[in-house]
């Protein structure tokens, strides 16, 4: 069984909205996964004397990467929030 499968079949219903939302977090992985995969496989680009590239400038695969890692670790953090505020409210 999957680890997301796992996590679904043992969280506490009534709990449910406080568990961190795995699938959300994975589903940002994977996006940046498959676009690493797919730039890979793109044909390297023919380099024309004219046609030199600046390297100092990033990408659009370099600023989505950026974006997915940005996204990725604000989700994370508001999940942790979410739990912490549970557990927090639990303690009182």
């Amino acid at each position: 069984m999957k680890f997301g499968k796992q996590i679904l079949n043992q969280q506490t219903t009534e709990w449910a909205a406080h568990y961190i939302n795995y699938k959300a977090l994975k589903k940002i992985i994977n996006s940046l996964q498959n676009a690493q995969h797919n730039e890979r496989s793109l044909p390297p680009t023919p380099v024309t004397f004219g046609s030199l590239r600046d390297h100092s400038q990033p990408d659009d695969f370099q600023i989505f990467k950026q974006q997915q890692k940005t996204a990725f670790f604000f989700k994370l953090e508001r999940e942790l929030e979410k739990v912490n505020t549970f557990y927090l409210q639990k303690e009182a």
